[in-house]
Formats: C-alpha cells, sequence, structure tokens
C-alpha cells in the first residue's frame, strides 16, 4: 500500500488498527457499516462496544450521549445516542431527549398492564422474576417468595437483609434504600460523595470502594517500571515523560525532577555527552535518550533498536516487533483498539461473570451495571467452585456443606446433582468444553478426578505431588495465559481473566473486584456479598473456541473414557484412554477388564490383604476382629483361619511352600508361621520386634521380608527361621511402612518422605527415592504374572475341593469348608454342619442394610445425617408412611433436617417450615474483652481491625481507625495499621502487607526445635539426624552421631550374641527381646506385679481376672493350669447368648445383624445403647458403632446386660 506520502508498507498493514504511514493515511476510511467511528481519532470500534459503560475511544466519544453517528441494528436518539431497538416505544424514556417514546402506537394489553404502560402477562405476575422494566409486575404481590433472611425488592428481587440502607442500590430499583435514616460517618470513617461511610484506611488503597471513585481521588499514581521515553522520579515509583523533566514544573513527587539547590541537584546541560540522539538536563547531570523504539546501548550514547514486545502489557495478547516501532494484534474472536486493547467480539454473546456468593451462584455484567441470582443456595449450601460450559448454556458449581457438584442451565432451570459421592470439599472445577470433560478438584483428599458432564465415566487423573490445592485453570486447546503484576487484596480466594481485566473475589472486601491484568491498576468493587465469595468466572464464547476433538471419533477407540492430553502425548494421539472404576486397563491401552466389589459384609478394618493365586482366595487381617479371614473370590465362600489374635497386621501367602505367614503387634510382637489353612501356626520370629508391618515374600530365596514401624528397620529372615538379617543403613527412609519384592529390588514406602524408595534386597544397597509426594501412603505391591507356579491347587480344577483349597508343604493341600459347613469323609466335598447355627446375614429387625451387605441401626434412617455411603438411609424419607427419626426435624414437605438446624436463620427445608414459630431473638451480649459483630458472633476484641475477616460478615473490619499507633501485648503492629499475633513475626510468611514483620529478624527456635544454621529456619528436634534434609542448608544432617561398627546408640541397648540395638526401655521389662535373652540378664531387678495381677511364669503381669478364661494370655500358657473345670463360659472377648451355649465376639452385640439363634443381641435395649453412646460422637464427625470393643481391649470382662 503507497501512503498519501509516497511511502509504500505491506499490504496487510492497511487498516489494521497500528498508524504505519508516518502521514496515518493507512487508516483512513476503513469504517464499516457495523461499526462505530470515534470522534477525535477517527478509530473505527463495533457497535457492541458503544454506550457499554467502558470508552473504547481514546477520547470516550463512544460513551457519550450525543454523536453526529447513525446507529446500526439500534436505535438512534435525536440527540445521537445509541440504544437497543427493544426500548424504542416500551414506555420507559431511554434517549434523553425523549425521542425513543415519541411518535408511538402502543397496543392495548390483553392480560396485564405495567405501571408504565407496557404489557406483560398473567404467567408473569409475581412469579419472581421482572419483565416489566420498572418492576411492577413484582409489585405488592401477595405471595412473600424470599426467604425469611432476605429483603423483597419492590421489583421482586431478593437481597440480603444487610444490604438494605447501605447506600447501594442493590435490588436495581433503589427500594432497599427507600425510607432509610443515613447516620453521619464517624470520625474514623471517609464519607464518600454518595454519603457512604468506608473505614478511613480504605482510602487511596487502589480499591474504588465508594463506587464513584471519590475515595481514590488526589491518590498517588500506582507503581510500574519505567518505559522507554519514561524517566523515573528518585524515591517514588512514578515514572514521567523525559520531556518532563527539568521543564520548571514539578511533577515527581517532591519537586525532585526539578533543581533543589539544598540537595545539591541543579539542571544542567550535556553537551560533552555526544550523545547520538539527543540529550536530555536532569538534576543528575544530563543524559542520553533515543527516540521511541529505541534505547541507549551499553557505551551510554548510541542508540539501537529496542524490542518493544519485551515491555509487559504493550499490546493486550500478540506482539510484532517492528524497526523502530511494533504491531498488536489479537486472537481469533478480537478486535484491535486503540492500537493495543483487544476486545472480544460481542457479536455471539454479551460476557457474563458467574460467581458464587457464598451461597448463591451469580450472574453479573462485567462492567458492576447489574447482577442476578443464577441458582438459589440448596439449603444450607456453600457454593465455592464455579465453571461453565458455553454450547450448552450449562453451569456447573461446587457446594462444600452438602458435598456435592450441581449444574443448571444459564436461566437457572433444570437444576440436577452431577456427583454426589466421594465430593467432601471440591474447591474448584473446570470445563473441558472440546471433550465435554468435567474436572473436580477435590482438596480434602487432594486429588483431581475428570467425569461426563452428567457426572458419569469419572475417573482420578492426578493424586499425589498435590498440597493444599485450591485453584484449577484447564486449556484443553493446549494454550496458556499469563497473569502478571499484583494489586494489595487484603484476601483475594478466586480469579478470572477476560481481555485487559483481572476479576477475583475477595474475603476481607466481601466483594467482587475488578483491575487491569497488567499492572493491577483501576481496581473497582463491582459487587458486594453478604457471605465470603467462592470462585469467579467470564462467560463467553471467545474463552471456549472450537477445535478438532482427538477424542470426538468412535471415543478415540478407547472402551470407555477418552481424556485429552498434550498433542505430543502418547506418540503424537494427544489422549489417553482410561476406564471407570472397578476396571484396569488391558495392554493394548484401549480396552478394559473389570474388576468388582468383593464383599462388605463384616469386613471391619482390613490392615493388610495377601492373595493366593492359585487357589483363589484371598487372605486379610482385621484387628476389629482380630482375625485372618479366608475369601474364595469366585463363589464367596469364607472362613475365619486365625481367631482369637491380640492385634493382627500384616499378612503373605507362599502359595508353593504351602506357608502362611501374619503378624501381631500385641507386646512382644510376633511373626507367624502356619499352613495357609491357618493350621500348624508357630512363631517365626518373636524378638526383637516393635510394629512389624508389610510382610512380604521371596519366592525365589524362600525369605519372608518385613519392615518394624515402630523400629523403623528392614529385616528378612528364612521361611525356616533361620538367617535373620537387618539392613544396618535405609538412607533417608526415616518411617518405613511397607514394603513388597520385584525381581532383585525391594519397593519400599515411607511415611515421613511420602516416598517410594527401591533397594537392592540382598543389601539394602542402591537405595534410591523412585516416587514423592504420596500423601497418605500406606501398602506398596508388586505384581508379576513370571513367579506365579504351579501347586496341587491349581493342577486339577481346585484341587479336586468342593469349596477351599488350602496348599500346605510338601506339595500337598488339604480342602476347607465355610462357616455353616464341614467337610464330608471324603475330605473333599462340604455339607451343611447342623451343629453350629446357620449365618444370618440379614440385619434384623433392628437395623437396616446398605452400602453392599453393612447394617445400620434403624435410628440411622431419615435423621438428617448420611451414614451409609450410597445415601440410601436418607433416601425415600418423604414417601407415604415414612417419617423422620426422632433425633431429626420434619419439614412440613415431609424433608428430615437436624434438629439443630432448626430455627438458625436458614431456610434448610426448602419450604421455610424450620424457621417459622421461632423464639424472638435477643441480641447478643458478649463479654468485656469480645466485640459483638453483626451478625451476633462473639469474637476477641484484639482481632478487630487485623485485616482478617473474624466475624464473617466483615463486621469486625469496619469502622477501623487507620490512625492507630499502639497494639495490645502481644501483637505487633504494621504500618498499614494493622495488629497481628507476635507469633506471625518472624515465622517466614508475609502477614503485613509490606512484609515489614519479616524483615530484620533473628529467629529464635523452641525448645522442641532445631535451629537451623541459615538462622531463618526452625525444623522439629526430632527431624535432627534422620537422614532427611528438612533445612534448605541442610545443616540437620551435618556433624551426626554415627554407630561405630558393632555400636548402639546411647538410648539404645546392644544384644549379647547377634549385636542388635533394641529401644533402652526394653531392657530388663520381663520381655525377652534379644534372641538369646541378654536384655532380661541376671542383675535386672525382680519384675513384680500390682496388686490384683498376676505374674506370668515368663515375669509378664496380667489381671487377676484372666486366669483360667481359656486364653493364653501369658503366652506360655502359665495362666491356664492346675485351672479347675469351670461351668461353661465364653472366651474373653465373647458373649454367651442368654437362651443357648452360643459364644459371639463382643464386636457383633448391637451391631444391627443377628449372631445368636434367637436374635437376642438385637433386642430392643440396643436403640438405648446408641441413644445414650453413639449419636453424640456422631456430631463430631466419628461414628462409633461399637462401643463394647473398649471393653472387649482393656477389661476382658463383660457384664450380661443384654440378657437380662
Amino acid at each position: 500500500f503507497q501512503c498519501s506520502s509516497g511511502q509504500c508498507i505491506d499490504i496487510d498493514w492497511r487498516c489494521d488498527g497500528t498508524k504505519d504511514c508516518t502521514d496515518d493515511s493507512d487508516e483512513l476510511n476503513c469504517r464499516d457499516a457495523q461499526e462505530f467511528k470515534c470522534v477525535t481519532s477517527g478509530e473505527c470500534i463495533s457497535l457492541g462496544f458503544v454506550c457499554d459503560g467502558e470508552e473504547d475511544c481514546t477520547d470516550g466519544s463512544d460513551e457519550q450521549r450525543t454523536s453526529s453517528s447513525t446507529c446500526s441494528y439500534q436505535f438512534t436518539c435525536q440527540e445521537g445516542q445509541c440504544i437497543p431497538s427493544s426500548y424504542r416505544c416500551d414506555h420507559v424514556t431511554d434517549c434523553l431527549d425523549n425521542s425513543d417514546e415519541n411518535n408511538c402506537n402502543y397496543p392495548p394489553c390483553s392480560e396485564r398492564t405495567c405501571a408504565n404502560g407496557a404489557c406483560y402477562n398473567n404467567t408473569q405476575h409475581c412469579n419472581g422474576i421482572q419483565n416489566c422494566r420498572d418492576g411492577s409486575d413484582e409489585s405488592n404481590c401477595t405471595t412473600q417468595h424470599c426467604p425469611l433472611h432476605q429483603f423483597q425488592c419492590a421489583n421482586g428481587y431478593c437481597i440480603p437483609l444487610s444490604f438494605v440502607c447501605d447506600h447501594w442500590d442493590d435490588c436495581g430499583d433503589n427500594s432497599d434504600e427507600q425510607g432509610c435514616e443515613y447516620q453521619s460517618c464517624s470520625g474514623s470513617e471517609f464519607t464518600c460523595s454518595s454519603g457512604r461511610c468506608i473505614p478511613q484506611h480504605w482510602v487511596c488503597d487502589h480499591f474504588n470502594d465508594c463506587g464513584d471513585y471519590s475515595d481514590e481521588k488526589g491518590c498517588d499514581s500506582n507503581s510500574r517500571d519505567c518505559y522507554p521515553g519514561e524517566w523515573g522520579c528518585p524515591g517514588s515509583p512514578v515514572c514521567i515523560s523525559l520531556s518532563k523533566v527539568c521543564d520548571g514544573k514539578p511533577d515527581c513527587p517532591g519537586g525532585t525532577d526539578e533543581s533543589n539547590t539544598t540537595a545539591q541537584q541543579t539542571c544542567s546541560k550535556c553537551s560533552a555527552l555526544s550523545c547520538e540522539f539527543l540529550c536530555h538536563s536532569s538534576p543528575q547531570g544530563g543524559a542520553c535518550y533515543c527516540p521511541d523504539g529505541f534505547i541507549v546501548g551499553n557505551d551510554s550514547r548510541s542508540c539501537v533498536d529496542y524490542d518493544d514486545c519485551q515491555i509487559w502489557g504493550i499490546c493486550d495478547q500478540l506482539c510484532e516487533d517492528r524497526p523502530g516501532t511494533h504491531h498488536c494484534s489479537c486472537a481469533d474472536g478480537y478486535f484491535l483498539e486503540q492500537g493495543h486493547i483487544c476486545r472480544a467480539n460481542i457479536s455471539a454473546g454479551m460476557p457474563q461473570l458467574i460467581f458464587t456468593n457464598g451461597g448463591d451462584v451469580m450472574m453479573a455484567d462485567i462492567h458492576g451495571r447489574f447482577v442476578r441470582t443464577l441458582v438459589p443456595s440448596q439449603g444450607k449450601g456453600y457454593s465455592v467452585g464455579v465453571a461453565y460450559h458455553w454450547h450448552s448454556h450449562t453451569v456447573f458449581w461446587s457446594d462444600t456443606n452438602t458435598q456435592k457438584v450441581y449444574s443448571a442451565n444459564y436461566d437457572g432451570g433444570d437444576i440436577k446433582e452431577v456427583l454426589t459421592a466421594a465430593v467432601h470439599s471440591v474447591q474448584n472445577i473446570a470445563v473441558d468444553w472440546i471433550n465435554f470433560k468435567l474436572y473436580v478438584l477435590e482438596a480434602q483428599v487432594e486429588r483431581i478426578d475428570i467425569c461426563d458432564f452428567d457426572g458419569g465415566n469419572r475417573v482420578t487423573l492426578v493424586a499425589e505431588n498435590l498440597q493444599a490445592p485450591h485453584g484449577l485453570a484447564l486449556d484443553p486447546t493446549v494454550g496458556k495465559t499469563v497473569l502478571y503484576g499484583v494489586t494489595q487484596a487484603p484476601h483475594p480466594f478466586g480469579i478470572a481473566v477476560f481481555e485487559n481485566h483481572m476479576f477475583f473475589t475477595d474475603w476481607t472486601k466481601m466483594a467482587v473486584v475488578r483491575t487491569n491484568r497488567f499492572n493491577g491498576s483501576n481496581p473497582t468493587v463491582l459487587y458486594r456479598t453478604a457471605k465470603h465469595p467462592g470462585h469467579i468466572v467470564v462467560s463467553h464464547p471467545v474463552l471456549q473456541p472450537v477445535v478438532m476433538n482427538p477424542c470426538g471419533r468412535h471415543n478415540g477407540g478407547c472402551q470407555h473414557i477418552c481424556v485429552l492430553s498434550h498433542h505430543s502425548d502418547n506418540d503424537g494421539l494427544g489422549f489417553r484412554c482410561k476406564c471407570r472404576l472397578g476396571y484396569d486397563l488391558q495392554a493394548d491401552q484401549r480396552t478394559c477388564f473389570s474388576n468388582q466389589i468383593l464383599t462388605g459384609y463384616r469386613v471391619g478394618m482390613v490392615d493388610a490383604m495377601a492373595y493366593d493365586w492359585t487357589s483363589k482366595v484371598l487372605f486379610w487381617t482385621t484387628s476389629s476382629y482380630r482375625t485372618v479371614v479366608a475369601f474364595k473370590v469366585t463363589d464367596k465362600s469364607r472362613r475365619d483361619i486365625v481367631t482369637g489374635l491380640k492385634n493382627p497386621k500384616g499378612i503373605a501367602v507362599d502359595p508353593t511352600a504351602g506357608f502362611l505367614f501374619w503378624s501381631d503387634w500385641y507386646r512382644p510382637a510376633v511373626i507367624m508361621r502356619a499352613f495357609t489353612d491357618g493350621s500348624n501356626a508357630v512363631p517365626l520370629v518373636n524378638t526383637t520386634l516393635g510394629w512389624p508391618f508389610g510382610l512380604t515374600v521371596d519366592y525365589i530365596f524362600s525369605r519372608v521380608y518385613w519392615v518394624d514401624a515402630l523400629l523403623d528397620q528392614i529385616g528378612y529372615i528364612g521361611m525356616d527361621g533361620s538367617g535373620r538379617q537387618m539392613f544396618s543403613n535405609i538412607g533417608q527412609i526415616t518411617q518405613p511402612f511397607s514394603l513388597t519384592i520385584h525381581s532383585d529390588h525391594l519397593f519400599v514406602s515411607d511415611t515421613r518422605t511420602k516416598a517410594v524408595f527401591r533397594m537392592r534386597k540382598r543389601d539394602g544397597g542402591e537405595n534410591i527415592m523412585i516416587r514423592q509426594g504420596i500423601t497418605g501412603i500406606m501398602n506398596v505391591k508388586a505384581y508379576s504374572a513370571d513367579l506365579h507356579s504351579c501347586n496341587q491347587c491349581n493342577r486339577a480344577p481346585n484341587g479336586h475341593c468342593s469349596h477351599f483349597c488350602f496348599p500346605t508343604p510338601s506339595s500337598s493341600r488339604v480342602c476347607g469348608c465355610p462357616y455353616g459347613m464341614k467337610l464330608q469323609a471324603n475330605q473333599m466335598d462340604c455339607i451343611k454342619d447342623d451343629s453350629v447355627p446357620p449365618p444370618d446375614t440379614s440385619c434384623g429387625d433392628y437395623a437396616f442394610e446398605c452400602d453392599e451387605g453393612r447394617c445400620k441401626p434403624n435410628s440411622y434412617r431419615c435423621d438428617g445425617i448420611a451414614d451409609c455411603v450410597d445415601k440410601t438411609d436418607e433416601a425415600n424419607c418423604t414417601d407415604t408412611g415414612m417419617t423422620c427419626s426422632p433425633r431429626a426435624f420434619t419439614c412440613n414437605n415431609k424433608h428430615c433436617i437436624l434438629s439443630s438446624w432448626r430455627c438458625d436463620g436458614t431456610d434448610d427445608c426448602g419450604d421455610g417450615s424450620d424457621e417459622i414459630n421461632c423464639p424472638t431473638r435477643v441480641p447478643t451480649t458478649c463479654g468485656a474483652n469480645y466485640f459483638t459483630c453483626d451478625n451476633n458472633r462473639c469474637i476477641s476484641k484484639n482481632w478487630v481491625c487485623d485485616g482478617d475477616n473474624d466475624c464473617g460478615d466483615g463486621s469486625d473490619e469496619q469502622n477501623c481507625n487507620s490512625t492507630i499507633s499502639t497494639c495490645p501485648p502481644g501483637y505487633f503492629l504494621c504500618p498499614d495499621h494493622r495488629c497481628i499475633h507476635s507469633s506471625y513475626v518472624c515465622d517466614g510468611d508475609q502477614d503485613c502487607m509490606d512484609a515489614s514483620d519479616e524483615k530484620d529478624c533473628e529467629f529464635a527456635c523452641d525448645s522442641y526445635e532445631f535451629a537451623c544454621a541459615s538462622g531463618d529456619q526452625c525444623v522439629n528436634s526430632g527431624y535432627r539426624c534422620d537422614g532427611v534434609f528438612d533445612c534448605r542448608d541442610h545443616s540437620d544432617e551435618r556433624d551426626c552421631p554415627t554407630r561405630g561398627p558393632g555400636l548402639c546408640h546411647e538410648d539404645e541397648f546392644q544384644c549379647q550374641i547377634d549385636g542388635f540395638c533394641i529401644p533402652d526401655e526394653w531392657e530388663c521389662d520381663g520381655h525377652p527381646d534379644c534372641e538369646d535373652g541378654s536384655d532380661e540378664h541376671n542383675s535386672c531387678s525382680p519384675v513384680t506385679c500390682q496388686p490384683s495381677y498376676f505374674q506370668c511364669a515368663n515375669k509378664i503381669c496380667i489381671p487377676q481376672s484372666w486366669l483360667c478364661d481359656g486364653d493364653n494370655d501369658c503366652r506360655d500358657m502359665s495362666d491356664e493350669q492346675n485351672c479347675p473345670t469351670p461351668p461353661f463360659r465364653c472366651p474373653s472377648g465373647q458373649w454367651q447368648c442368654p437362651t443357648d451355649q452360643v459364644c459371639i465376639d463382643l464386636d457383633k452385640v448391637c451391631d444391627g445383624q443377628r449372631d445368636c439363634p434367637n436374635g437376642a443381641d438385637e433386642s430392643p435395649i440396643c436403640s438405648e445403647f446408641q441413644k445414650y453412646h453413639i449419636h453424640e460422637f456422631k456430631s463430631k464427625g466419628t461414628i462409633i458403632t461399637k462401643y463394647a470393643v473398649y471393653i472387649k481391649r482393656n477389661l476382658k470382662v463383660y457384664l450380661n446386660i443384654m440378657g437380662k
């Protein structure tokens, strides 16, 4: 293109919004019929940007009411103002000259008439939606549709009562500000031009708190780096144009840009500098400078081209550097304005904010002009995360109180529950609009899941290396968004970016705030909230562009779930296949094979599991029932093969050798070896053990490995009891918990470092960390089909056994039967055993079944608390004949809620019946040292005006005196006049806005802490010399004492023969912990027992009541010797059924399942027992259903009150 001056430029630069010709002729006559031409600059902008509340023209002519332009697709007022065409002849004057209501032919109304004369339908009358622009269709309604704790506006809108008479037009018709008596602002408050009162320290804080900027007038400008052509004012963040330096007029604060004879700063010329371009005088003696687009070179005189695109914010989106200048452009769907601003195309829809206000889901204009409740709070719901899908006009949100994820359409209708299980604290959600998936951030378990929009096909994507996750962002198109700069916000929570704006919610301001996303300038409070606002998003189609979906064709070939990944991932496919819960991915990485839930019946606390692949038997230990259980996975046969244990934990099986191993933590701890049917049990290791766990078998060398979670050791022993070895060095493993074997290596989990380590199984060498950041890591398992050998149970079908086939040593096997059956004479087939009562799997008359066989007391049904995972205890409560639990409140709509929710000011029933006929609330009176919040909560006076919203409604942070100069004892005064607790000073966290609480710190560690050499960090003393670097400078692992060859630490005792080290307190405690018994040497004082205790032959002390009770409590049977023949009685830990000589475990009494032949263990007395002993724990978040366990484990005596 040839400019008028004769200059030639690229044709693409013609009418691109940037003036490339020196005479600007490339940007002339570019106007489109659907655009508006700015008056001064002549720039063309979209008509949709006219009168939208934001100045797009540099002269602001697009927001002026008079214009010479003609509006397209809108009505043009006689003065030139553009208004929507629908406003023409609607009985409301929108043009200043009333031209929109002139020459109108108003049709008569067939049904109802608004107060201004417009028409509306009968169905629109008093429906809670403003159909008349004057709100008259919602005025004088007999139906009060607003909750009791909200104010109903004249137009029918509902707002919190705290918003009434607060100087804000929250209703939109100003009815919330009618008849108000506004009090004068106090001396510690600032009076806005509108009369609103705000705390004095909110003035000049870069927030438009007044709403009219009157609190920000006369304040210094925001701080930013100076651009080329600008000059930085000394001692100030202000930048001014270089032409203003030494111009005789002070522009910098303090006049530092002009001569100051007192400071010996004189503006002087600089002809001696030989500048290539020009030199400008300054108080410091002058400096060379260059034209726009160039900077001074390294020689301080010449000019070199400067990449303007390196200047942050010079272009909103895309930047192209050109000699001496630059060119800005925008991504698809955006328009370029003023040469550098990108505005979204609004032809496809107006941008809107969607946010949660602590209860409701709100939708609002991005300019702060209107807001509406999209979806009201679901009962006592607390909405937090929010996301949307533009194509389907669907909004999603999470609720941390109801513990659900919901969806609704953009009209607030069609509300659905998307997720109801395992969503305890969903902090945020995100939408994959390409593949129609919902990403869910579960903060409580630190996990990210993905599911369909209806909650189906849920699978976990990320479950490690997440620490206190909060935010979640997603770009399925593989793009990125960059945020830079910061606006000081007291307590920001959610954030969203759109165009050149950043929107965020703040818990101290209790508001939605908008600011410039590049430099944080012009922060403006758009909307205030009564509760803590949650996350926020901007809804607009340009933010969800349509691109090719790699999963779109035949679900990517995946049998179940196709998940998008990086375009280079998975050999360039850009997706990965996942399987639904209960399925695993096959080797082809596309198809899935199913898992299944085996049982939920009498499972209790499962501590460890082991699987015999030859007989298809799953073994587990349960400390709840103190047994080892065998479970046939093919037919779900079950039997307890080892009973009467004290505290069983680890378990392992070797089907080839025919051995089963388990550990018992009861002191002294032991590792047992038995046949796989539980018979022939003998101790394998019974010395120098603390908490043996994580048992695993080395099938090649016939060894059993274990970790000791108490002594923090790893060891192994031969299956025959020989060759015991303990690893002398396990590196940074400090708290091992479980281990497994694969090939020549051990894989060990460590709870301290939250990691998995690999080491040589021979000696523990080559110890390396292979995975870290796994919170709550427990068991680790390794699988290899190469080690699966054959035995008598899989050479022939199930070893010719009808039910259980248990491999035994010498390549043999024995058959076994489930409970209620016995072996026939052929020792292979099982038949019914009439000598034992048949198993009763029903829950009886006093309980109901849920969760795959679990029983819950009837009193738990419809009590307002979801006790079952499947929520069936709270289902169908509104059906005919159903009643709420006596502990619950019955709403008029038959819903059941907690009694404590009655008359708490929140409509929990949904029909308001829980808030009817409530006693009159009297004002709360707080103590002398407490502050009374507006919501009647009492907080410490020390918490007032400390920058934290302690009241919950922000009232403790209002009316604060910004001239506070002292703080109470034990508090620190920040320069911004906030008081923080002294413990926050020098704690490594910035609590004052300017970080003054972390300046010039001299760290003093507490007595239980170790001071790192850096002087700025304290760590727990227990972490000193534990092999893990906790200090940033690693000083906690320096100069550590080391064991010499064959030596123990000072707090340990060394066994004589093998040299093992055991804790000092194990010496002379009556337990032979060393293999040679040297810890119980002759110099030990005699072990005596307290009165009412019996001393066993091995010196152990047990209660006298345990004598002759049938249990080997002494471990040497000395408590069961010379016992008289007793009448029939149940062993300790069991209970005798009243009418039969049948014993059941104490755990089974009042557990909701009938175990006695006549069901006497579930008598009605159980309900009273549960009422007084169970429900009180439920309210604290812990459900204790077996109170008798405490008695069983500690007294071994149980009063037979249930049989009386």
